[in-house]
């Protein structure tokens, strides 16, 4: 038998040449005596050489030469080289090497600088395997005074990734703001500047005027740039005024001219609607309430769409309850002159369209498929849902950035209640929440209580009182008591159930335990009487129903459609922010810069996979009717949380969102923006 040797892959090179070289460095580092033939090393006048493969593409020839050339520089040099080496390993997905590196980095002698440099790396290696929450453990001091200018820009920089891997935008906004004030390069600054407005832009409206009035000349200066965007997002002649007279009055604000001129240019392209539409919904069978609730929330947006020229045509189709007609009636609207369709509605009908491989018109269907990688769909098709899973998900944002860190849940039994909590706990676990218990509850009413009382472990209450009789041999005065480790329950109930539940954990002594839910609790429409019984619930919804904004059209409609609109609110402010998401998915750039539109079934956003996801508005139940809350803004540090007990208008005073966002005064007053000395000493100019 013939053995074949292939030659060693880059990656078992370097992490074979990492071993060797870190056992190499450790040693001199604890003093062991010399090697007898030491290898040949590079000097680090031929550096240059590692930088040329490294722009080759040879990764594990530049990581070599660096660290070869550590081994005979300078100790500041040699450190420079090795972090160096760790960067191109983080890079290039070399990451339990780049870990072993930065462990053996951690023996050398400690002093704030290098302790600093090698927390960015550690930083950049958990944002690396996506944790964000220990890139922010990592990164929790702020950078020494004798940190150089560059490292405290990667700093900010982390901080800014990391929060936003979160979903923590405005955390993110306020670290691309400080690190405006470190930028000297007007490329690199209006880079920064546009990051600044699209993390501000996943701000809901609500969350935008909270911050505004208290966020300083700067936050305040941006947040209001971000709401003209959004006003005029369709009428570019008016956009255009009003950031003349914005301009006029903040003369000193850091904003670049050309980030101004971007943004112009980006709200240009989203103002222009096709000049034809295709609908197409189920007018007839078993879905047609549905499908007519939502044709007229888009006859609403339509005659209330405010442009500088024409409204585009609609041209309705009725696929029915046959999924099947879904590709034809897409040709049929394109011979007929459609350059974007609306629909279908089901999931079926919205499968055939993704297997058909090329769609020669956009399609923005009226429902999510199952996860499929992006590259698996036809390149025009965007999915728009009521998705229960981004509401779940945003109850634990909502729970976590108010301070709460222990959650129970209860939930429906079957697949529903299972895809809803999972998309829950997936978000819930990953910003650091822990699940203490979940239970799962049926049809029967009468079941629940005893859910409930598990849940609460009251029955291991009752049992202590039980051994406690025995013990004792006589009865003794007992009240059970519920558990104390749990700070909230999310629970996932339709009205008549979450109408049961909420008079049980009263019963069951948990009265002050925070019950969070989705829109799936309120029917959408105030009835007193019969909702007292859910005061205290928190639920996520459409800002159709909860904001004031959203009044007048919502009135109209109700004069129109009385029934309809009582039965399916939710599917009216659903078709009405179709017809608006065609200005955004229209341009060359769908869902660029200025970020999400502010809809009136949520603050609508795109990922990569084509998909829209809503940022819904926020209420609690209080006296059986829905009072909006403020929006919650977590805090930076980890030890303090926002609170959420604040109706609007008010605010929570003692929130950070209203502090000046700049590390402190800036050289020449006004607008704080200069960078920040750099260091010198130990620091030799790396990041």
């Amino acid at each position: 038998m013939v053995t074949l040797l292939s030659r060693p892959t880059p990656v078992r090179r370097i992490r074979q040449l990492l071993v060797l070289t870190a056992l190499a460095v450790l040693a001199g580092c604890a003093g062991q005596p010399p090697r007898e033939a030491p290898a040949p090393v590079v000097a680090p006048a031929q550096l240059p050489a590692a930088e040329a493969r490294l722009e080759a593409g040879d990764a594990a020839g530049a990581v070599r030469l660096y660290l070869q050339a550590a081994e005979t520089a300078p100790a500041d040099r040699a450190l420079d080289y090795r972090l160096q080496a760790a960067d191109i390993l983080i890079e290039t997905g070399e990451l339990e090497q780049a870990e072993l590196l930065l462990d053996n980095l951690a023996t050398l002698p400690p002093d704030p600088v290098t302790g600093f440099r090698l927390d960015l790396r550690r930083a950049a290696l958990a944002l690396a395997r996506n944790d964000a929450a220990a890139a922010l453990e990592q990164l929790r001091q702020a950078p020494p005074d004798a940190a150089a200018l560059s490292a405290q820009q990667r700093y900010h920089r982390l901080r800014a990734s990391a929060y936003t891997l979160q979903g923590q935008h405005l955390q993110s906004a306020r670290e691309h703001i400080w690190l405006d004030g470190l930028l000297e390069a007007p490329a690199e600054r209006e880079a920064n500047q546009q990051a600044i407005i699209e993390a501000l832009s996943h701000l809901n409206p609500q969350a935008l005027a909270a911050l505004r009035p208290d966020g300083g000349p700067v936050l305040g200066g941006w947040v209001e740039l971000v709401q003209l965007a959004r006003e005029h997002a369709t009428a570019p002649m008016a956009l255009e005024q009003a950031l003349s007279d914005w301009r006029d009055r903040n003369p000193r604000h850091p904003v670049l001219d050309p980030t101004l001129d971007n943004l112009r240019t980006r709200l240009a392209e989203r103002g222009r609607y096709p000049e034809q539409v295709g609908v197409i919904l189920p007018l007839s069978g078993r879905l047609a309430e549905a499908g007519e609730a939502i044709r007229n929330g888009l006859l609403t947006a339509h005659y209330n769409l405010e442009l500088e020229g024409p409204r585009p045509a609609l041209r309705f189709y009725d696929i029915g309850e046959d999924p099947g007609r879904a590709w034809s009636l897409y040709q049929q609207a394109i011979r007929e002159g459609a350059q974007f369709v609306i629909g279908p509605l089901s999931k079926d009908s919205v499968a055939q369209l993704a297997r058909a491989g090329r769609l020669d018109v956009p399609v923005l269907a009226l429902n999510w498929l199952p996860e499929t990688p992006a590259g698996e769909l036809p390149a025009n098709l965007y999915q728009f849902s009521l998705a229960p899973e981004d509401e779940a998900r945003q109850v634990a944002e909502r729970a976590y950035h108010s301070g709460r860190t222990r959650a129970l849940a209860l939930v429906p039994e079957g697949a529903w209640g299972e895809r809803v909590f999972s998309a829950f706990l997936e978000r819930w676990e990953t910003l650091g929440g822990e699940l203490l218990e979940v239970k799962y509850y049926g049809r029967e009413a009468r079941a629940l209580s005893d859910q409930v009382r598990t849940l609460l472990n009251l029955d291991a209450s009752q049992a202590r009182r039980t051994r406690l009789v025995r013990l004792l041999g006589r009865q003794v005065e007992f009240e059970p008591r519920r558990r104390q480790d749990a700070e909230f329950v999310f629970m996932l109930a339709r009205p008549e159930t979450a109408r049961l539940l909420q008079p049980l954990f009263r019963f069951h002594h948990a009265s002050d335990l925070a019950l969070y839910s989705t829109s799936h609790s309120y029917e959408g429409h105030i009835d007193r009487d019969r909702d007292q019984d859910m005061n205290g619930i928190r639920f996520c919804d459409a800002p159709w129903l909860l904001d004031p904004a959203f009044q007048a059209l919502r009135e109209t409609t109700q004069r129109l459609w009385p029934d309809s609109t009582r039965q399916y609110p939710r599917l009216y402010a659903f078709g009405h922010d179709a017809l608006h998401l065609l200005a955004y998915l229209s341009a060359p750039h769908a869902g660029g810069l200025a970020g999400p539109h502010a809809g009136a079934s949520g603050g609508l956003s795109l990922d990569g996979a084509g998909r829209i996801h809503r940022d819904l508005a926020w209420a609690r139940m209080q006296d059986g009717a829905p009072v909006a809350l403020a929006p919650v803004f977590p805090e930076p540090g980890p030890d303090t949380g926002a609170t959420d007990e604040i109706s609007l208008p008010l605010r929570d005073e003692s929130n950070a969102a209203n502090t000046e966002p700049y590390p402190g005064p800036r050289p020449g007053g006004g607008a704080p923006r200069a960078p920040l000395p750099a260091a010198t000493g130990a620091e030799t100019g790396q990041p």
